[in-house]
């Protein structure tokens, strides 16, 4: 027995060993196969190598100056800003309204009041998103949103909370508007931007945190990525990748920027908001270049001489220049005119030629934004701010009471403008960048919104090695005090000498290739029509393009400055002058001089009042 067993000893162990092999030969293989593929992803994959790219409709949309007023009635007056149906007490009760007599001429009707002072009826906001949902939600890859969501300070007193309502209910129709019908998710990304009737009151915000960008960090939260929450709430601007590893768009918050904020001190300084900011935008702009990315920048308040602090205009226009390779547009809202205007190189040194012809203008429909030049005064800084004690009602210019120069004298001066521009074969197109004015919903015009088109046909790769940390960390560990505040290493120095851009020959900023924006379309709603037919939805038409109106073949900076010229060579009586005109008056234009013709007369018979052109813009310098 003794030598049966150890015969059999060997031989049971063996078999054992054999089975046991067997069995986990092929866990340990698929073992060493997983270790082997990690370790192999970790040696070469890079996050930030361009990614297939998703499908794109090659279009996306702005839209701005929304102004939702949930106390309009309709066929209230025009003076009560469409609050009140009765004419009685209405003189006593809102003769103090800064705003030209014309605007207070009339009645609204149930889809709004165009050229009036109202805001937006609450039925034309509903009928709007609907239509955006139901033509829109598939066929954009974004949406920019340039602020102002809650109504003006007229007649009935705004509170803080209305307007954190307002905000709140504008938000969620674009999440309505803008989301997978399965999941209820956002699938199309939608980045807002802070307007100046966006807090209580207007116009005034601070650094952060606050309670102002808290709540809108909170309201937005479907719209802001996480890893930039704090980023807005600190300042109150972020950045979004609409097409991932392709294309971001930075949202500012320009009240850091504007005169009207007596809550900003400007950009001269290090520690001050607007340089934070400013800063953070170049540091952004700078990191998507090293992924051979570009960018839109958007905001509410257009960068002009007379809205921006001297300094924050500069350092904005030296940004914008530095990085025109990269950049393919500027859209800003609050104006509400449709026109564009250019910031050229020698408007951004320190110390500009006195006869620069930047172009200012102010916005026409928000009485606080309506100043005067005498009413500025210089704070420590060296940056103008507006004086809260004066009152452009009563200011003076050569001893005679104005409210606003001449609409005549504008068009001038913007042609003047364009004149400006020296033809392609003469300049630079690297130092010069286009400013977008959109124009808005609420109707001091009729209500309009544009649709853009743009090059969607990737044809080449131009990737540049960098690290290997997530991408999303490429803005989550950004903090503006981290970033230098040095010299502009290749733009403008401080003693006013240019110095050549980045030259980039197949920039889409300059030629049409992948992401260069080819063209817009501009829808609107004629008010008018709409009017006489309160129960029937009315039509968001086609009002023009820019490719069969103007003859644009694509956006780029070379092809306004085309358009520039174009216009300056026919000049005012040209054709195509009357064509910039009266889309910049968004079909009102009839409307506006047949209220001059009828309607002064009646209001003070129209003495000591100018006439309604003469308030399409206010404060028209250069």
């Amino acid at each position: 027995m003794p030598t049966e067993r150890t015969h059999l000893l060997p031989k049971t162990h063996s078999s054992f060993l054999s089975r046991n092999v067997t069995r986990t030969l092929p866990f340990a293989l698929l073992v060493l196969v997983i270790y082997s593929v990690a370790f192999y992803l970790l040696c070469t994959y890079d996050p930030y190598s361009k990614r297939p790219l998703p499908p794109l409709t090659g279009r996306f949309l702005h839209i701005t100056d929304i102004h939702p007023d949930p106390y309009y009635v309709t066929n209230g007056t025009a003076k009560s800003s469409c609050h009140n149906a009765e004419e009685e007490s209405i003189d006593g009760r809102f003769g103090t309204t800064r705003k030209p007599k014309y605007m207070r001429m009339g009645r609204g009707g149930a889809w709004g009041a165009p050229a009036t002072l109202c805001d937006s009826s609450m039925k034309m906001i509903n009928y709007t998103f609907e239509w955006l949902k139901e033509n829109w939600r598939d066929n954009v890859d974004f949406v920019i949103w340039t602020g102002d969501n809650a109504r003006h300070n007229k007649n009935v007193p705004r509170t803080k909370q209305e307007v954190y309502d307002l905000n709140r209910m504008i938000a969620q129709k674009f999440v309505d508007a803008f989301s997978d019908p399965t999941t209820g998710q956002l699938s199309v990304p939608v980045i807002p931007s802070i307007g100046n009737n966006d807090m209580h009151p207007s116009n005034t915000i601070g650094p952060g945190p606050n309670e102002i960008l808290d709540t809108l960090a909170d309201i937005w939260s479907p719209f802001i990525p996480p890893t930039q929450q704090h980023v807005f709430r600190r300042g109150g601007y972020f950045v979004k990748e609409v097409i991932p590893d392709r294309l971001i768009v930075i949202s500012l918050n320009t009240l850091d920027f504007y005169k009207s904020n007596e809550a900003s001190d400007g950009c001269s300084k290090t520690n001050e908001a607007g340089s934070r900011q400013l800063r953070w935008m170049e540091e952004i702009l700078r990191r998507a270049r090293t992924r051979d990315m570009k960018a839109y920048i958007t905001g509410h308040v257009a960068p002009r001489r007379k809205q921006y602090m001297s300094s924050c205009f500069k350092k904005y226009g030296r940004i914008a220049l530095k990085f025109h390779d990269m950049i393919l547009g500027h859209y800003f809202g609050h104006s509400n005119l449709d026109h564009f205007f250019f910031i050229s190189a020698k408007a951004v040194v320190d110390s500009p030629p006195d006869d620069a012809t930047e172009l200012d203008v102010e916005n026409v429909t928000d009485k606080d934004d309506k100043v005067d030049s005498k009413h500025y005064n210089e704070n420590s800084n060296g940056d103008t701010r507006i004086n809260d004690t004066s009152n452009p009602l009563n200011a003076t210019r050569n001893d005679k009471p104005v409210y606003a120069y001449a609409y005549e004298e504008y068009a001038q001066k913007l042609l003047d403008h364009y004149r400006s521009v020296p033809p392609l074969q003469r300049l630079d197109p690297e130092e010069y960048t286009v400013i977008h004015i959109n124009p808005s919903i609420i109707p001091t015009f009729f209500p309009s919104l544009r649709v853009f088109d743009y090059n969607k046909t990737e044809n080449s790769m131009n990737v540049t090695e960098i690290s290997r940390n997530a991408a999303d960390e490429i803005y989550a560990g950004l903090d503006e005090d981290d970033i230098s505040d040095g010299e502009d290493d290749d733009t403008y120095s401080t003693a006013g000498k240019r110095s050549k851009h980045r030259h980039d020959p197949k920039s889409p900023s300059h030629t049409n290739t992948f992401l260069t924006a080819l063209g817009y379309t501009q829808y609107f709603v004629n008010l008018t029509k709409a009017n006489e037919s309160p129960n029937t939805k009315p039509s968001w038409e086609i009002e023009y393009t820019t490719r069969e109106t103007y003859e644009m073949s694509d956006l780029t900076i070379d092809s306004w400055i085309k358009l520039a010229r174009k216009i300056a060579r026919d000049g005012m009586s040209g054709f195509l002058w009357k064509k910039v005109h009266d889309h910049m008056l968004v079909g009102t234009a009839e409307i506006i001089k047949e209220r001059e013709r009828m309607g002064l007369q009646r209001l003070n018979g129209g003495k000591g009042d100018k006439g309604p052109m003469d308030y399409i813009m206010s404060e028209l310098e250069f």
